[in-house]
């Protein structure tokens, strides 16, 4: 099996967390599926082998397109690998994607949206040289002057949802709203008609997002914290709060979540 986990060129480290890249025959007995919890930000994938099958938390499934976006704004999803997979996929910061395409970043919702819907021509023409590549060298370069361009074409300058975003990721998603507006100068409605169209949900959505995300990873370093210590220190009201809102995002409890072996999520830090 091969993964990798790369960084980003350094014009595009602002904007992109990291790319990464698996290939490996699953033709034998599928592996079980593995969940992806709720994270807030834009995935791009390109996939040079078999699509994965995906699951959705409405009970729906589908074969993932060749090439796409998803974004996972308020559900988590389960996804399989079938056959002879060779994906290599782009993993951007929550104020990263936007600055790579002219629409509103709500407009992905919590499903697949194929990139050619959103790039045209070009899409099918970058889609078909990955697929051509000999080897992944020559992927990740493709893929990096592909998003130099687009970057150069849709860049937001000084635009107010990147700051607030780190802001947020800073204080871990527990800082209430009323003292992030007090803190940044401008009013609820401006902020949330920013975030719609830059993140696709609102400033609350992203910090209860961005809190349960911390949470996540709070639970793998402290297995031995007990679910209230958890409650408190990640800045839930109390265990029901804590619990009822670990299930939204997860679609498992937090005691199942302790159990579950094949989980994943987006790493704040």
């Amino acid at each position: 099996m091969i993964y990798q986990e790369l960084k980003p060129s350094p014009i595009l480290a602002d904007f992109v967390k990291l790319i990464w890249i698996m290939e490996y025959d699953f033709s034998g007995e599928l592996p079980p599926p593995e969940r992806i919890m709720t994270d807030g930000i834009v995935e791009l994938v390109f996939h040079f082998g078999e699509s994965f099958n995906i699951y959705y938390s409405d009970n729906t499934k589908e074969k993932q397109p060749k090439s796409f976006f998803i974004a996972q704004l308020n559900k988590h999803i389960l996804i399989q690998p079938e056959g002879k997979v060779g994906i290599i996929s782009v993993r951007f910061f929550p104020w990263g994607a936007y600055h790579f395409f002219d629409i509103p970043v709500k407009a992905f919702g919590d499903k697949t949206t194929i990139i050619e819907h959103i790039w045209g021509k070009e899409a099918f023409e970058i889609e078909e040289k990955i697929c051509l590549s000999k080897n992944n060298e020559e992927r990740i370069k493709l893929v990096e002057n592909f998003l130099l361009k687009k970057l150069i074409k849709n860049h937001k300058s000084n635009f107010l949802p990147d700051k607030v975003l780190r802001y947020i990721q800073k204080t871990k998603g527990q800082l209430p709203l009323k003292t992030l507006l007090s803190d940044t100068g401008i009013t609820a409605r401006t902020l949330e008609r920013k975030f719609l169209s830059s993140v696709g949900v609102t400033p609350k959505q992203f910090s209860r997002i961005t809190r349960f995300l911390n949470t996540c990873s709070f639970i793998e370093k402290h297995k031995a914290k007990s679910l209230t210590q958890v409650t408190y220190e990640c800045g839930y009201y109390d265990q029901a709060h804590f619990i009822r809102e670990f299930k939204e995002f997860a679609g498992i409890t937090p005691k199942q979540y302790f159990k579950e072996a094949n989980v994943a999520f987006y790493d704040l830090d």
